[in-house]
């Protein structure tokens, strides 16, 4: 899911990042990137079917924590019998993404 939020925006994928699951920064249940972590399993290990997610369900995606870029993802559907991608695919979005890094880079 970090992969393809970096790819949604074009980012350079070179920051920390943490997922905030059943709430929001202060409330949810953190799970941090390989390089950040604070015990227990890291975003690169979790299946998103461990999650337990429902629809309706949002998440925050908190990436660099230093510019502080936080998204709000919504489960939208599952989809049971669907084929299984190996690549998550955008189904929506509004507008142009935003400069990672402003316009002085």
């Amino acid at each position: 899911l970090h992969d393809a939020i970096q790819e949604a925006f074009a980012f350079d994928n070179d920051h920390l990042y943490v997922f905030y699951i059943g709430g929001n920064r202060k409330t949810g249940r953190p799970v941090y990137c390989e390089e950040a972590r604070e015990g227990g399993i890291t975003a690169e290990k979790m299946a998103i079917r461990e999650i337990g997610l429902f629809v309706g369900q949002k998440l925050i995606y908190f990436f660099d924590f230093g510019d502080c870029w936080e998204f709000t993802v919504e489960l939208m559907g599952i989809e049971k019998e669907a084929t299984l991608s190996l690549a998550p695919v955008i189904v929506e979005g509004k507008g142009e993404s935003p400069q990672q890094y402003g316009s002085e880079w």
